[in-house]
């Protein structure tokens, strides 16, 4: 759902005059994507996706209404709302447009492009509704091929996204990392009924019996031995697959926790983890490579579970 303080602005009607401020990292990255980076002028707090130079006018929903103002915006993009800001467009007038948040990697390209231009995405929104449709498809493109490339792995594991670890914290059911994890050929091992990102205590870690844990980390060092590895003190001692057979990964990609346009490179490396096998082609299809040829990879996956079945002889 889009709301928008000028439902009459039509693309075609914005040019070289944008001054965007984008108060979510998740549609800054998109305006990158679409080669509009030039445009932003201002950003939220601890945007990783911000160009050089934007302003930063506070945390949603805390925004500082003389930096954002001072930037002299035409559109602040928002993934939500309120009161405060709507006042500031009414008095300022400049096109204030909020989406809500995607459950769903469909809800995260909606956002960009929608099937229907009414409401509009992203890319109508600024002007570039035919450059979002064009990136909208190449991701679709990429992230089919990379389900080509997990539907015929030798395993299908249960898998724990964890986007915390003081307390351990899980991407649950029905959120855009589970859409990704079902891309990259695994099973959510997260608690069934529970709220999006549920927070795991050990009785919950042991019923949950993940064969991967994978910690979302963007920016953060690489992982060390267990017992070195502070991040990792709460799964110390716990007899779970993920523990026993050292299946413990992170994925420290800036923007890996951002619904947006890097969906198929984060998913690729979803893919690195849990089925390293699988790691090159599904890189390479990432980054456009042509020489992915996915009818050997049944045959590279075969010999990879034969070598597993001898070492576990």
């Amino acid at each position: 759902m889009l709301t928008a303080c000028d439902a009459d602005r039509h693309e075609g009607d914005v040019g070289d005059e944008l001054r965007i401020v984008s108060l979510s990292p998740a549609l800054t990255q998109m305006l990158v994507e679409l080669d509009a980076g030039e445009h932003i002028v201002g950003v939220g707090e601890h945007d990783a996706a911000a160009p050089p130079g934007a302003a930063v006018v506070g945390g949603f929903p805390d925004i500082q209404a003389e930096a954002l103002l001072s930037t002299r915006p035409t559109h602040v993009l928002a993934q939500s709302q309120s009161v405060h800001l709507r006042r500031l467009a009414e008095s300022a007038g400049f096109e204030l447009v909020a989406w809500r948040y995607p459950a769903t990697i469909d809800a995260v390209l909606e956002t960009l492009a929608p099937a229907d231009p009414d409401p509009p995405g992203v890319g109508s929104v600024i002007g570039r509704g035919d450059e979002a449709a064009a990136l909208r498809e190449r991701i679709e493109a990429q992230l089919a091929s990379l389900k080509e490339l997990t539907d015929g792995a030798a395993e299908r594991p249960r898998v724990l996204l964890l986007i915390g670890t003081r307390p351990v914290t899980a991407s649950g059911p029905g959120t855009v990392f589970d859409d990704m994890l079902d891309i990259a050929g695994g099973r959510n091992a997260a608690p069934t009924g529970q709220a999006g990102a549920p927070a795991l205590d050990r009785e919950m870690l042991l019923a949950a019996a993940p064969e991967v844990i994978v910690l979302m980390s963007p920016g953060d060092r690489p992982l060390e031995a267990l017992a070195e590895d502070d991040r990792l003190a709460d799964l110390r001692g716990l007899d779970i697959p993920a523990v026993r057979n050292r299946r413990i990964r992170i994925i420290n990609d800036p923007l890996a926790m951002l619904p947006t346009t890097t969906i198929p490179r984060v998913t690729a490396e979803l893919i690195a983890g849990l089925h390293p096998e699988l790691a090159e082609a599904a890189r390479a299809v990432v980054r456009g490579a042509d020489a992915v040829d996915v009818a050997e990879i049944p045959r590279a996956m075969a010999d990879v579970a034969g070598v597993r079945r001898e070492r576990g002889r």
